[in-house]
């Protein structure tokens, strides 16, 4: 999953997500009502990792490194020379997106 952290001070939520923690020390955001993961946050840090996908315009960001790289498989790597196929519902008359962009950067 890609994520990008921004200070938590400058994110802002057009809907707050829910919240759990997952731990006694990380604790994570997702949707109420699809259950899409949307946030990581180490429990009172200044900084919130939001999903890229999340974003009003995930173009916007760049990668900038790779967290915990040896923790990867080790084809997590490799994704860029898959053979790319893209998933275009356009074309079906009856797709419906029910998502909403979660965040906007201020």
């Amino acid at each position: 999953m890609a994520f990008v952290r921004f200070p938590a001070d400058q994110v802002e939520w057009l809907t707050a997500p829910s919240v759990f923690a997952s731990s006694n020390r990380a604790e994570r955001g997702f949707c109420a009502v699809c259950g899409t993961p949307l946030t990581y946050r180490h429990i009172g840090a200044p900084y919130i990792s939001v999903t890229l996908h999340s974003l009003d315009d995930p173009t916007t960001v760049r990668p900038d490194m790779v967290f915990s790289p040896g923790a990867a498989p080790d084809w997590c790597f490799a994704l860029a020379d898959l053979p790319k196929q893209q998933m275009d519902f356009a074309a079906d008359p009856d797709f419906r997106n029910y998502q909403r962009p979660a965040t906007r950067e201020r």
